[in-house]
């Protein structure tokens, strides 16, 4: 009997372009009827996140959709520099100020990213080796690198505890936002990993 020693050999997580191979790893998997060989392929908005074995075959999996988002920011300006505002004195009374127009508030817009993990998925030969944990750093870590990214978020079937407690471990939260069930009327639960920005270090002579 021959051993297969490459399957043992398990390399690092990382991007690629997607192909019918991946798309056919997720239908071995479970049935993702919602997702047709078509979409995957064409939606610009998915990217999947693989690991290897020695033999190229794909060990573990990830589909991630970037959502561009936006957000108004009110832009203040500081109370001196405030032109709505003029002061005034009469004599032998102390100096204050009253508004002259309401102020007319200008915003600004703020523009990023979220990354949805649609789901993960493991080979059965291979689960219980911390995989999945693998593709969760490794999907923060990129999603950190690019910059624009302001944080994960995942849905989940509240009957897959095994799921819910992979995220949770990974130091996903749990959202408080409401959504809405799955079709057949499940719960979804909403878990969130916000992205830390990093803060530069300074030096003191």
């Amino acid at each position: 009997m021959q051993i297969n020693y490459n399957k043992h050999i398990v390399h690092k997580p990382k991007v690629e372009d997607k192909t019918k191979q991946h798309y056919d790893f997720i239908k071995k998997q479970f049935d993702a009827a919602y997702l047709s060989y078509k979409d995957f392929m064409e939606r610009d908005d998915m990217f999947v996140v693989v690991i290897r074995n020695g033999n190229s075959m794909i060990v573990a999996m990830c589909l991630v959709r970037s959502t561009p988002m936006e957000e108004r920011k009110a832009i203040i300006p500081p109370k001196e520099e405030n032109p709505h505002l003029e002061k005034t004195s009469d004599e032998g009374s102390k100096e204050t100020e009253k508004p002259k127009l309401p102020p007319r508030i200008e915003y600004e817009t703020i523009n990023f990213n979220i990354h949805r993990i649609v789901f993960t998925l493991v080979d059965t030969y291979y689960r219980g080796k911390g995989y999945n944990q693998e593709l969760l750093d490794f999907v923060y870590d990129n999603a950190k690198e690019l910059g624009d990214v302001r944080y994960l978020v995942a849905n989940i079937r509240e009957s897959n505890k095994a799921s819910i407690n992979s995220f949770m471990k990974n130091g996903f939260k749990l959202s408080k936002r409401m959504t809405k069930p799955y079709s057949n009327g499940e719960k979804k639960i909403r878990v969130v990993k916000f992205i830390k920005k990093n803060v530069p270090t300074t030096h003191e002579d």
